[in-house]
């Protein structure tokens, strides 16, 4: 049987750390607790998106998968399978809180009725993020490795971003400029960590552009899941499908 340190020391290995950092005692600085450097950067961005809400509001980004691609991407890349899941999920779902935590806030400021909506909508988010951050951290932990498997992940998470910002675009007839900043980071962000030499970048962009029909779809489930959650549901038109 296991005991617990035992565990503590895999897990800490498992998540970066070395058998010397996991050692009781030793001379290397022992890690964080892996759930806390996963759900670390995911509180730091929901904290940010709940400031910035009412500058937001009017704009694509609340919507946008965008963020939650590149969180995913920090906490998993290059992780085991059931370690990359873990992060993800624990990442994503500290993000919805602090996310929605920030918005009680904002309605507590503004008026008690505003909070009567927050409530489902936090536990739409955690269910809906629980079930993305699966697949993403089982996608994206491939980014940055240097084969086939790295490299058409890295385009399909580019062409997912791009795809939405040309589907916002087709929706307002305009290209909305704050979303579309958004997606140039992310998409930027995505191209260096997955790519080591710049003949990557070729090798990926070309793909990444055949991603966009099929990403801006993959963009939209999201929406469709908490709608479906929400109202038992799926409206494809509102999604922008039809």
């Amino acid at each position: 049987m296991v005991s617990r340190r035992g565990r503590d020391r895999a897990d800490a290995i498992a998540d970066g750390g070395t058998v010397e950092d996991a050692r009781p005692g030793s001379r290397g600085r022992t890690p964080p607790p892996w759930w806390l450097s996963a759900a670390a950067p995911g509180a730091v961005l929901g904290t940010v998106f709940s400031v910035l809400h009412p500058f937001l509001v009017y704009t694509l980004v609340p919507d946008s998968i965008a963020p939650w691609i590149v969180l995913a991407l920090v906490v998993s890349r290059g992780r085991d399978p059931s370690t990359a899941v873990r992060r993800a999920v624990v990442a994503l779902i500290a993000l919805a809180l602090t996310y929605h935590a920030g918005l009680t806030v904002l309605a507590l400021a503004i008026g008690p009725s505003n909070l009567l909506g927050i409530l489902p909508t936090l536990l739409t988010a955690l269910v809906v993020w629980s079930s993305v951050g699966v697949v993403l951290g089982l996608a994206l932990r491939h980014v940055g490795r240097d084969d086939r498997t790295g490299r058409l992940v890295t385009a399909a998470a580019i062409g997912v971003v791009a795809g939405e910002v040309v589907l916002g675009a087709m929706l307002l007839s305009v290209v909305e400029p704050v979303h579309a900043a958004l997606g140039a980071v992310v998409a930027v962000v995505v191209l260096a960590l997955g790519c080591r030499t710049p003949r990557d970048v070729g090798t990926v962009l070309g793909p990444a552009v055949l991603f966009m029909v099929p990403g801006a779809v993959l963009s939209r489930l999201p929406f469709l899941l908490s709608a479906w959650v929400n109202s038992g549901e799926v409206p494809f038109g509102t999604a922008g499908f039809f």
